[in-house]
């Protein structure tokens, strides 16, 4: 069966807390969105507004120059005409000129966009303009002039950018009408237009250029040559005889995303372009953006500061309460809650619970106490039950030395068991030193070296400093170390071996003893190891193992005591888990 996972009553609460906001935080993000859309499109309006301006204006001013140098150009035509065929004095000549340059300075003035207006008269073997009379023409520059397309005013020769009016009489000569008579040109100032358009526009960073694709001339306020030509690349890649044409696109320029709108002219086969900074464009709405997105914080800390509050008022405590009753459950009463004694539901709450994990405590002391009294009753009457056992056996072991006449050894196991006995017959604490017990095991170990005369090598870990002076009960290590005595080597012949170890765990010490004996086999291990089950609840024969299992289960509890299993030395490994205490060594 599908186990629902447990939600407490505040995080359902804050939970559909956390939906409506979010719900009205999104709802105010699409209200946001659409308002700035729709900004984005008004933008876009004005700014096809725009260079519809430009090319009007563009359109307007191509078309005044164009009809003034037309104009012009036949009243020149007559002038000319006036002197032809006949020789001219210098007072006609200088006549002549001055009424041309009336013409070309009506001409200069027409527009902003003009440079410079000159008239290259062959007749005259000179160049007029505005500014100055050069007394000689330029040939290939005559016939560049010339050469234009015929649904065009412009003519793009040298890397500039002219409007001129080549004029021929159709009675002259073929030569004379294929070259014409001379040729009426106004060179138009691309900087002053790129001025013009910029300021027509007004963002930082903009630009406003007329291309013409035929020709590949582009004008206007450029910023680098990389952007002309990345720009101009672009505006020939799109197909512009639909009339249905995309007029705004978003593109890469440089380092940074541009807006471009492009407006054709089909009068002049000119595209007007504008190009600016996306972030320029919509700094404004970045603005907004920045606002919206700082609001959002805002009320993120509002809302998570509420939950806050919410969960130190309410959470906080109630979870405080169910942790108590856990602590109850799993038997720990040595604790209370704390509470400022403020009148409260919570306070009140607290306070009853202290009361009541009080007179609990008093109780469970009670019983405690007379549960300590039986387990000491109970220890005493275990360590009763070895210290004769010891004794039997070592005073058979001195009888025998003494009888062989060995005095020397006689001598010194007389001395390790005074030691020995000096300790078990002590009238001192229940618990010595982890030093102090391995020591005694020790001295056991001198005792039977003399009966063993060196077929039994023993080795002893060094106790781990930190747990030299760690309290064990008295006699946990030496029972052990006998029982390998008494049930592994008495019955070898050949040598053999026992190792004494120690094992540190996060929360107990194992002190390993283990033995090369073979006899015992795996069958007879795992009974030994129920046995030591079934003395935890009394019912298993009282041995020297299952005193000290006994003992260390009454002391530490049930984590502690006894395990024993195959040694890697061949026989039997015997573990004494030793609780650690809280708080650490």
């Amino acid at each position: 069966m599908l186990r629902i996972p447990y939600v407490s009553i505040l995080s359902k609460l804050m939970i559909i807390f956390l939906i409506i906001i979010s719900i009205l935080y999104g709802l105010n993000f699409a209200v946001n969105e659409m308002g700035v859309r729709k900004n984005r499109e008004e933008i876009s309006k004005s700014l096809i507004s725009s260079t519809e301006s430009i090319t009007k204006v563009w359109e307007t001013e191509i078309t005044r120059i164009s009809m003034s140098l037309k104009q012009s150009a036949i009243e020149i035509a007559v002038l000319n005409a006036q002197v032809s065929g006949n020789p001219m004095t210098d007072l006609e000549r200088v006549g002549l000129l001055m009424n041309i340059r009336k013409h070309l300075d009506h001409v200069q003035r027409t527009s902003r966009f003009i440079r410079l207006t000159s008239a290259y008269l062959p007749s005259l073997k000179g160049t007029l303009s505005v500014e100055n009379l050069t007394p000689y023409i330029d040939p290939s520059e005559f016939l560049g002039l010339q050469k234009k397309e015929a649904d065009s005013p412009f003519v793009y020769y040298n890397n500039r950018l002219y409007m001129t009016v080549p004029y021929t009489n159709s009675t002259s000569s073929s030569a004379q009408a294929e070259i014409g008579e001379f040729v009426l040109a106004a060179e138009l100032y691309p900087d002053q237009i790129g001025i013009i358009l910029d300021n027509m526009i007004g963002y930082k960073g903009s630009g406003a250029y007329l291309i013409h694709p035929a020709q590949g001339w582009v004008i206007g306020g450029i910023r680098s040559a990389s952007m002309s030509e990345a720009l101009k690349q672009f505006v020939l890649g799109q197909d512009l005889s639909d009339h249905n044409y995309q007029k705004t696109a978003m593109i890469a320029l440089g380092q940074q995303k541009h807006f471009v709108v492009m407006e054709y002219s089909p009068l002049f086969d000119t595209i007007a372009v504008v190009h600016i900074p996306e972030a320029e464009l919509y700094v404004s709405l970045n603005t907004y953006y920045t606002l919206f997105w700082a609001m959002s914080i805002i009320s993120l800390l509002v809302v998570v500061a509420f939950l806050l509050w919410s969960y130190r008022i309410v959470h906080k405590p109630l979870k405080m309460l169910l942790g108590a009753f856990r602590k109850v459950e799993m038997g720990k009463f040595d604790f209370t809650l704390p509470h400022n004694g403020k009148e409260s539901e919570f306070g009140y709450l607290f306070a009853r619970f202290n009361s009541m994990l009080h007179n609990l405590n008093v109780l469970i002391q009670e019983v405690y106490e007379q549960k300590i009294r039986s387990q000491r009753s109970e220890l005493k009457r275990l360590q009763s039950q070895i210290n004769p056992h010891f004794l039997y056996n070592n005073f058979f072991v001195l009888s025998r030395l003494i009888s062989r006449g060995d005095q020397e050894n006689a001598t010194r196991f007389s001395e390790y068991l005074g030691q020995y006995f000096q300790f078990v017959t002590r009238d001192a604490d229940e618990e010595i030193s982890l030093d102090q017990e391995v020591q005694h095991a020790r001295t056991y170990v001198d005792i039977q070296s003399v009966c063993y005369s060196g077929l039994v090598k023993v080795s002893f870990a060094e106790v781990p400093e930190p747990l030299k002076h760690l309290l064990v009960p008295r006699l946990i290590v030496q029972p052990i170390v006998e029982n390998c005595y008494k049930y592994v080597f008495q019955h070898v012949l050949g040598r053999s071996e026992l190792q004494v170890g120690f094992e540190m765990g996060e929360a107990s010490l194992s002190i390993v003893v283990e033995d090369s004996g073979s006899g015992i086999t795996d069958d007879e291990i795992a009974s030994l190891q129920s046995g030591l089950i079934r003395a935890s609840d009394g019912s298993a024969e009282n041995t020297g193992l299952i005193n000290v299992h006994r003992r260390l289960r009454i002391k530490y509890g049930s984590d502690s005591g006894i395990e024993v299993s195959r040694s890697r030395l061949g026989g039997l490994r015997v573990e004494i888990r030793v609780g650690m205490p809280e708080g650490g060594i």
